[in-house]
């Protein structure tokens, strides 16, 4: 219980910073792109600015993109670990509590039937623990690579936008400033 709990705080902490963090350089870039943008469109020159806009706000989306990436994957890392030792921990306590009745009954019975359920839940418990580890390993590895490409995707548009004066494909400029939310 205390391992689940622990890694879903751990979780639920670096996902909320990664988005922060990552929100926050979009919000910084996109307004330090649309500056530029305005105002090289007052002095006549607006395509480059747009250029430059699509530039700055791409690098700052792809990396926005990546730390989230990173937040959620790290977090997902955590969490498996921290449920998986919990469940390590239970079944090799109850799997104790077990061989320790079941050598009683034993002893007062003639039965050591339950010695050998105590080992077998002993052995449960770990076999889960492991699985949750690796379970929450490889999300983790996977929330991570999404906000790597999704990332170097930005930056790619972004690059993209700045040779061809900030239009996209179909000639569709990009909107001034920060990204609005869906």
């Amino acid at each position: 219980m205390t391992g689940n709990l622990t890694g879903r705080s751990a979780k639920y902490v670096l996902k909320k910073l990664g988005d922060g963090i990552g929100d926050s350089v979009v919000a910084m870039t996109g307004t330090i792109g649309g500056g530029i943008q305005d105002a090289t469109e007052s002095i006549g020159i607006g395509y480059v600015g747009a250029g430059v806009n699509s530039l700055i706000s791409g690098v700052g989306e792809g990396v926005g993109s990546t730390v989230k990436g990173v937040g959620t994957g790290a977090g997902d890392i955590l969490r498996g670990a921290g449920k998986g030792i919990g469940q390590a921990f239970g079944g090799i306590g109850g799997g104790v509590q077990q061989v320790t009745k079941g050598i009683g009954r034993g002893v007062t019975h003639g039965d050591l039937s339950g010695v050998g359920e105590g080992f077998a839940s002993m052995g449960n418990g770990l076999g889960q623990g492991v699985e949750t580890v690796v379970d929450g390993t490889v999300s983790g590895v996977l929330s991570v690579s999404k906000g790597l490409f999704s990332g170097a995707k930005s930056v790619g548009k972004g690059v993209g936008g700045f040779f061809t004066g900030g239009r996209e494909v179909g000639g569709k400029t990009p909107p001034k400033g920060p990204p609005k939310h869906r």
